[in-house]
């Protein structure tokens, strides 16, 4: 019974963290809230971002370069860490350590 609730709690605890509401971005500035949506495309969060567009009046469109320079360094930087991640994965395989 003990380990039930304690695997229900962990879950709940767990998932509510995923969670987002659209009250979560009404605290950040246009420009943050802008290029956050116009950066972050398929993010499970972009609708709530959007809504929290919506109801505060921001016009993102101006943001749209910054954007797309947040957007290229968050794909150069996650390359590079995944490179960094298949290197390492290579040497543990084949021992390439001295």
């Amino acid at each position: 019974m003990i380990k039930k609730t304690f695997i229900i709690i962990v879950s709940v605890t767990y998932f509510g963290a995923c969670s987002s509401t659209p009250e979560d971005y009404m605290h950040k500035s246009e420009y943050d809230l802008c290029v956050d949506y116009l950066s972050m495309a398929g993010n499970i969060h972009q609708s709530n971002r959007l809504e929290a567009i919506k109801r505060l009046g921001y016009e993102c469109d101006q943001y749209y370069e910054q954007a797309m320079a947040k957007k290229k360094r968050d794909d150069e930087f996650y390359e590079s860490l995944k490179n960094v991640m298949d290197s390492t994965i290579d040497c543990a395989v084949i021992e390439c350590y001295d």
